[in-house]
Formats: C-alpha cells, sequence, structure tokens
C-alpha cells in the first residue's frame, strides 16, 4: 500500500486528480486476497486459532477480497457524485 501510494502520488497529483480517493484506492488495493507473505493474515489466523491451510483462506483471504469489493464499489459510487 505504501510502495503504490508513493509511485501513484505523483501521478495522481499530475494529472488534477483527487488525493484522497488516491489515498482510498491505494488502502483498499492492499486489501485484495491476503495471502501467505502477509503479517496480518498470520495475526488473524493465529488469534482465531484457524491450523487448517484451507480454513485460513477460507476466513481470511476471501473475506479481504469480500472487503476490497465492496470499498472498490464504494469509492467508485462516491465518485461519481464529487
Amino acid at each position: 500500500m505504501i510502495t503504490s501510494a508513493s509511485i501513484t502520488a505523483p501521478i495522481v497529483a499530475a494529472a488534477g486528480g483527487n488525493m484522497v480517493f488516491a489515498a482510498l484506492a491505494a488502502s483498499m488495493g492492499s486489501l485484495f486476497f491476503s495471502y501467505f507473505n502477509d503479517s496480518y493474515y498470520w495475526v488473524v489466523n493465529r488469534m482465531l486459532g484457524i491450523e487448517d491451510t484451507k480454513e485460513q483462506i477460507r476466513v481470511w483471504s476471501f473475506t479481504s477480497t469480500i472487503a476490497w469489493a465492496v470499498g472498490f464499489v464504494e469509492i467508485l459510487l462516491i465518485g461519481l457524485f464529487v
């Protein structure tokens, strides 16, 4: 998220885009299908006590992807009215 925001911020600013929407898009993009290399993936699964890999993916990765999709649609809808 930090890397994508750092790279795209000057591009969005030069194009005259809305920086708030750029920040929201970077935040939403970080939620897309959390996987093994994401430290928060392990925090969630350890706190919930889930040990089976398939169940870990089903519980957290699919949930984070659903959150990403909902956030994406919300950003698009808000962008229509602003």
